[in-house]
């Protein structure tokens, strides 16, 4: 196998080292895989036959068929710096702007209706809070003893906020 995976690296004209970063492992890793020191382990084999969609995984571990796997190329979705235009015919650009359009309508519906609906929860989950806590307060400082006096008292909530009440006086 350390044979082929020698073959693949000098057809994609790649070093070791760019490969070892390309398919995520360390370098000495694929180092020690090429000098025959150590098999390639099924995580690494993993991480090849992912990074390189069109290596065919039974040539590279039986030898059988050709280095390229045809069907995966294919079916290789095109990646964001692809121009979809060999594969599927273009829009024309009257539809293209109305199906844009469309979306940005529907995200800024989504937008203002999460906008509109979260400070209402919060405010009335505020209010009640600010409630409970006077009561709670009025409560403490009425316990508390003749010579102590409460000078502040901090709420922490789960959302990394904090409120904090002076009593008056």
């Amino acid at each position: 196998m350390k044979d082929r995976i020698t073959q693949f690296l000098s057809s994609e004209g790649i070093s070791p080292a760019e490969f070892a970063d390309k398919i995520g492992v360390q370098r000495s890793s694929v180092s020690h895989v090429l000098n025959g020191r150590n098999y390639p382990s099924a995580s690494f084999i993993q991480k090849m036959l992912g990074s390189y969609n069109t290596l065919n995984p039974r040539w590279l571990l039986l030898g059988e068929g050709l280095m390229s796997d045809v069907k995966s190329a294919a079916s290789k979705p095109p990646n964001l710096f692809q121009f979809p235009a060999e594969t599927e015919a273009p829009k024309p650009p009257q539809e293209s702007v109305k199906a844009e359009e469309q979306s940005i309508k529907e995200v800024s519906n989504q937008v203002f209706d999460n906008l509109t609906d979260k400070p209402t929860i919060t405010t009335n989950s505020n209010q009640q809070a600010e409630l409970n806590l006077a009561k709670t307060m009025t409560d403490l400082m009425s316990s508390s003893a003749e010579n102590k006096e409460v000078e502040r008292i901090v709420l922490f909530f789960k959302d990394k906020t904090f409120t904090a009440y002076t009593p008056s006086k």
